[in-house]
């Protein structure tokens, strides 16, 4: 099982617990410290001074060198969100922390009322060139926000046969300095409202008469929730 790993920078830590329970990590209710000025515009800034009255927060992410790019966009936008909530009245249990943490919970339900319902899809994202029954087919969880934005929680790539055959998959890259820059990648395209992806691996499978394939994937594809 593969997680997609832009996300586990964006998402909450969230538990409740007693205000004497608070361990040393996190700032007390309105606490900011000062270096947070430092490591964030006025408008990140904003969202810590909402957030503080309401949550425990651990903000050492902040100082957290891969929180750049797509993965800081995803980060604030669950802080904003957050902002959305308790500027209109859902407020948090008491004792809710905000901190990094690579446990993947959706943030906007975390404290909901509302059961959360996790969807599952599955994809066929690649087929044998030569026409054999051997595919890859792509399995994918995810939750959808109260605004209706779907939010990944996991995903895999594997191998299937609707005939029987023998497949298999590997990935291209193995070594993780070589995946986080080229290997498998997935995440939503909110301007599009569907998932992107990449995949980069290789397709192994025997034909009915026991010969041996193997084909080269490196395919990118579009997904409708």
């Amino acid at each position: 099982m593969k997680y997609f790993v832009g996300l586990l920078l964006s998402l909450l830590s969230i538990s409740a617990f007693s205000q004497n329970e608070v361990d040393k990590d996190y700032c007390g209710y309105g606490d900011i410290p000062q270096w947070v000025k430092d490591k964030t515009t006025p408008e990140e800034y904003k969202i810590w001074e909402t957030l503080s009255p309401y949550y425990l927060i651990n903000y050492s992410c902040l100082k957290n060198r891969n929180l750049k790019g797509r993965a800081k966009e995803t980060f604030y936008e669950n802080m904003r969100n957050l902002c959305d909530n308790v500027n209109s009245g859902k407020l948090p249990p008491k004792g809710t922390r905000i901190g990094y943490a690579d446990i993947v919970l959706d943030s906007l339900s975390a404290y909901s009322t509302e059961s959360v319902r996790c969807i599952e899809k599955k994809y066929v994202i690649y087929s044998s060139l030569d026409g054999y029954d051997a595919h890859a087919e792509l399995t994918l969880d995810y939750t959808v926000s109260q605004q209706g934005i779907p939010r990944i929680v996991n995903w895999s790539v594997h191998a299937i046969s609707f005939s029987g055959l023998d497949v298999d998959i590997e990935e291209c890259f193995f070594e993780e300095d070589m995946k986080k820059t080229h290997g498998p990648r997935l995440y939503y395209v909110a301007e599009r409202k569907m998932f992107k992806g990449y995949y980069c691996g290789y397709l192994s499978f025997t034909n009915a008469e026991g010969k041996r394939f193997r084909e080269h994937m490196n395919v990118n594809f579009y997904l409708t929730p």
